[in-house]
């Protein structure tokens, strides 16, 4: 019954444990309520399980549940807790194969199975310490950073180093239950531990220095995307300005030809000269599309794609609406749903593109509403998923995860639906207002 006690204690720690990793590194997709209540379920079943005393089934039940537990409830991939979770399981046992060894070399009664349950606690307590140590250097070390997932198989790679550690540590365990090794013994599994334990670190330390690389790499694209958007638009303005100029300077020799025409009574000859000076680049929309100036320079730049493709464009962004979003998250949001609005609508016959930005009524939130022409239902396959028409298949869908990541960031919700009877594809967004 003591031992039974035991090793309840041992699992509450361990899950403590867990949640301290889980919160210091990562961000929470759900509630305080939902981790705890989780958790305990995993735990408590772990509990039963060990009661079987199965030692593979042990860790290899251990390892799915913390997985479990970081995917589901934290901002992570499959790939980032798979590995995550073999990191923390490998910190597991190094940390009890270590105290072992040290333990062993001092109380031989130990290494025999001999001790009570005074002895256990003991172990459990020193083993647990260095457990709990090893994870808050980490979690001081690592801590919550902007969380970008690597698309590729890296983090598979990786893995293989902290799954083969964890397969020598508990043969390492099974070898020291079953034959008594003399003291200088104790010393090299300790030594062992120690050492797997520190390339295991050294390998989660090269998985973080990815990360922040893939982080760096693509702030760095959002930048230049901004700055890209943001000098089209000064030129555009500028170009606009100068031959505005010039209309006004020759808006008077304009008046004279049209007074001409009228002396003649050239009704029609009149119209045709009208038009074509209100269909002339000078008299075209004047480059503002709303308040925001990084934004109005994205509709511009994209106003300007979809003239030359021959796509009606339309946008229309109530004042302040936007005032709450950074401008990566301007650049990635609205620059990838236009990208997939262009991509559906070009070269479909009179094919548009229209945008609307509005507040919600009585509501601290925003709706952004998007509608494209599009020839054919996107959605496809049994689980109406969105499939890509490029012809690089690798990064299909880094468009969509991105918009979903930005949209998850102002906790809103995105709903996407095709409209058989009119051709368009519709795209609606709702995000909290963080100013309101």
């Amino acid at each position: 019954m003591d031992k039974l006690i035991v090793f309840f204690l041992v699992f509450i720690v361990e899950a403590v444990i867990l949640i301290l990793y889980g919160s210091s590194m990562f961000l929470p997709k759900r509630s305080i309520k939902s981790r705890i209540i989780m958790i305990s379920i995993e735990y408590f079943l772990l509990f039963a399980i060990s009661c079987l005393d199965i030692r593979v089934l042990n860790i290899s039940a251990y390892f799915i549940a913390n997985f479990i537990f970081l995917w589901q409830q934290y901002d992570l991939k499959l790939r980032g807790a798979l590995f995550h979770s073999a990191i923390i399981s490998v910190i597991m046992a190094a940390s009890e194969l270590a105290v072992y060894g040290i333990v062993g070399q001092f109380v031989p009664e130990f290494s025999a199975g001999a001790v009570d349950t005074y002895g256990s606690f003991l172990f459990i307590i020193c083993s647990k310490a260095l457990f709990f140590l090893v994870v808050f250097f980490i979690s001081l070390l690592f801590r919550k950073r902007k969380n970008t997932q690597i698309n590729d198989k890296s983090r598979f790679l990786l893995m293989i180093v902290p799954l083969t550690t964890v397969f020598i540590l508990v043969s390492f365990s099974s070898i020291c239950d079953d034959y008594h090794f003399r003291g200088g013994t104790y010393w090299l599994l300790f030594v062992i531990s120690m050492l797997l334990l520190g390339v295991n670190m050294f390998i989660f330390g090269i998985d973080q220095y990815n990360q922040k690389k893939a982080q760096d790499y693509t702030d760095m694209k959002l930048l230049l995307q901004k700055e890209s958007d943001l000098t089209e638009y000064y030129k555009m303005v500028l170009s606009q300005n100068e031959n505005q100029r010039i209309l006004i300077h020759d808006l008077k020799k304009h008046l004279r030809s049209i007074e001409v025409l009228n002396e003649k009574g050239s009704r029609e000859e009149i119209k045709e000269y009208i038009d074509q000076i209100l269909g002339s680049e000078e008299m075209k929309k004047d480059g503002r599309f709303c308040d925001r100036e990084l934004l109005n320079a994205i509709l511009l730049r994209y106003y300007r794609s979809c003239d030359e493709k021959g796509i009606r464009f339309s946008a229309e962004i109530r004042t302040g609406t936007t005032d709450s979003l950074e401008d990566s998250d301007i650049t990635a949001l609205f620059c990838n749903l236009l990208d997939n609005a262009v991509e559906a609508s070009e070269g479909i016959k009179s094919s548009f593109i229209e945008l609307f930005v509005r507040k919600r009524e009585n509501s601290p939130f925003i709706l952004i509403n998007l509608i494209n022409s599009c020839n054919a239902d996107p959605f496809t396959g049994p689980d109406r998923k969105l499939l890509t028409t490029k012809s690089d298949k690798q990064f299909h869908g880094l468009g969509l995860k991105s918009i979903e990541k930005v949209v998850r960031k102002y906790n809103g919700d995105t709903r996407m639906y095709y409209d058989e009877n009119t051709g368009t594809f519709h795209t609606v967004i709702t995000i909290r207002n963080s100013q309101t």
